[in-house]
C-alpha cells in the first residue's frame, strides 16, 4: 500500500468528521447533555488528526493521476491551494477542540458549546469546497461548463456520449482510440478488435425489440468500460515491444503511474466485467430468440474478448509498469 492508497482511502474522513462535529454540537444544545459536546470536541480532534494523513499523502496521489487523459491540471492546483487553507483551519479547530477537552475535563457549558457550534461550520465549509473540487480531477462532469475549456483540452471527443447508444459506441472506441493523441499508441490489433465489436455493437442497438434494448444496455456498460481501457491499460501496451526489445520508452514515469492507477482500479473494471458479461448474455438469449444467430455470436465474442483481457491484457499492463518501476529506481 502507498500513500496514494492511504489518499484515496481516507479522503472522504475529514468531510464526514466535520459534519459530525456540527451535528453532535447542535445536539448537543438541543439536549443539553455534555456528553455529546464532549464526543462532538473528541470527533473533532480525530478528524483533525486524519485530515493531516489526507493533506500528506495528496501530493503522491496527484502524481499518480496528473498525466491521465481527462485530469485538469487546473483543478488540481486549485484543489491543492485550497486543501492547504482547509487543513490549517480543521487543524485549528482540532486544536481548539483539544485544549476545550483538557480544559472541561468535567463539564463543558453550554455556551462553549454553542460557540464550538458556530466555529465548526468554517471547518465544515472549506472541507466541503475541497472535498468538491476533489471531485472534479477525475469527473468532469460536474465541473463548471460540464468539464469546458482545460478539462477537456485532451477530451474534445466526449460530446459524442450524448449522441446516443449508437455514436456512443464508436465514440469510446474508434474516435477515442484512433484520433486521440497520446504518448504511446495502443496496439493495432487491439484498436482494430475493438472497433470490430464497437461495429457490430452499434449495428445491434439499432434492432427492434428485446435485441435493440438489450445491446442499449450493453452499450451503455462498455462505453465507460472502454474509456478506462484506453486510459489506463492500453497505453501501457503499446510500450510494450520497447520495453521486450531491452529498451526504456520516453518518461518511463509516467507510465510508471499509469500502472499504479490501473492497479487501484483494476478491480473495478474486472467486477464490470462480469456485469459486461451477464448483459452480454442477455443479448445472447434475445438473439436467439429472435432468430439472430449472428448477434448471438457477437455476445459471445464479447465474453471471450473480456476472458482474453483478464488473462492477457490487464496483467500484461500491470507487467510493464512494474517492470519499468524495478529499472527507473536503478
Amino acid at each position: 500500500m502507498n500513500p496514494a492508497h492511504i489518499h484515496l482511502m481516507l479522503n472522504h474522513l475529514p468531510l464526514f468528521g466535520a459534519l459530525a462535529v456540527t451535528i453532535l454540537c447542535a445536539l448537543a444544545l438541543v439536549k443539553r447533555q455534555q456528553g455529546l459536546a464532549r464526543g462532538g470536541l473528541l470527533v473533532a480532534v480525530l478528524t483533525a488528526i486524519v485530515g493531516v494523513v489526507v493533506y500528506l499523502t495528496g501530493e503522491p496521489a496527484e502524481e499518480l493521476v496528473e498525466d491521465l487523459p481527462g485530469v485538469s491540471e487546473a483543478v488540481l492546483e486549485t484543489h491543492e491551494e485550497v486543501a492547504l487553507v482547509a487543513i490549517v483551519v480543521l487543524g485549528a479547530f482540532g486544536v481548539l477542540a483539544l485544549i476545550a477537552l483538557l480544559a472541561f475535563r468535567h463539564g463543558i457549558a453550554m455556551e462553549l458549546t454553542r460557540a464550538l457550534l458556530v466555529v465548526s461550520f468554517v471547518p465544515l465549509a472549506a472541507i466541503v469546497y475541497t472535498a468538491y473540487l476533489g471531485g472534479q480531477v477525475r469527473h468532469s462532469e460536474i465541473r463548471p461548463g460540464g468539464g469546458g475549456g482545460e478539462a477537456r483540452e485532451s477530451r474534445d471527443d466526449d460530446d459524442a456520449l450524448l449522441s446516443g447508444p449508437s455514436i456512443a459506441l464508436a465514440a469510446p472506441v474508434s474516435r477515442w482510440i484512433s484520433e486521440r493523441d497520446t504518448a504511446a499508441p495502443i496496439p493495432l490489433s487491439i484498436r482494430e478488435e475493438h472497433e470490430s465489436l464497437a461495429s457490430a455493437l452499434e449495428d445491434a442497438t439499432g434492432q427492434p425489440g428485446r435485441i435493440g434494448e438489450a445491446a442499449r444496455k450493453l452499450a451503455d456498460m462498455m462505453r465507460p468500460h472502454f474509456a478506462k481501457e484506453e486510459e489506463l491499460a492500453l497505453p501501457l501496451l503499446g510500450v510494450l515491444p520497447t520495453v521486450a526489445s531491452g529498451e526504456t520508452p520516453p518518461d518511463p514515469d509516467r507510465f510508471v503511474r499509469l500502472a499504479a492507477a490501473l492497479d487501484i482500479e483494476l478491480p473495478t473494471m474486472l467486477e464490470e466485467h462480469h456485469e459486461i458479461a451477464a448483459a452480454a448474455q442477455a443479448l445472447v438469449e434475445a438473439a436467439r430468440d429472435g432468430n439472430r444467430p449472428e448477434i448471438a455470436e457477437f455476445g459471445e465474442e464479447l465474453v471471450r474478448h473480456a476472458g482474453s483481457e483478464e488473462e492477457i491484457t490487464y496483467p500484461a499492463a500491470v507487467l510493464v509498469g512494474r517492470y519499468l518501476s524495478v529499472t527507473s529506481d536503478r
